[in-house]
């Protein structure tokens, strides 16, 4: 059983129960489950029953078939930060010309 998480408009937040559906390759890998998601439902979180993220959501199918990004497509796009390098010297100059 998976669960899509929301905020439709105007509404507080709910909850939608479905089963895994399949996995799509578009390019990325997409989750689909049985349960419509509302608008409101994308960019929400798709857990399962462990409340472990799958996925994230980003609409339905033919209004009964959810989809949601992958979580491993999700990780890919979480980069740890980089260190930026700025001499001492440019910021000093910076806040000499500051008013």
């Amino acid at each position: 059983m998976l669960y899509a998480i929301g905020e439709p408009a105007d509404s507080p937040m709910r909850l939608f129960r479905g089963r895994f559906w399949s996995f799509l390759e578009q390019g990325i890998k997409l989750v689909t489950i049985r349960a419509p998601l509302v608008p409101g439902f994308s960019g929400g979180a798709l857990v399962n029953n462990k409340g472990q993220l799958v996925g994230g959501t980003t609409g339905d199918l033919y209004g009964s078939i959810g989809v949601a990004v992958g979580v491993s497509h999700l990780k890919s796009l979480l980069k740890p930060p980089q260190a930026i390098r700025v001499p001492l010297t440019s910021l000093a100059a910076d806040f000499e010309t500051l008013p």
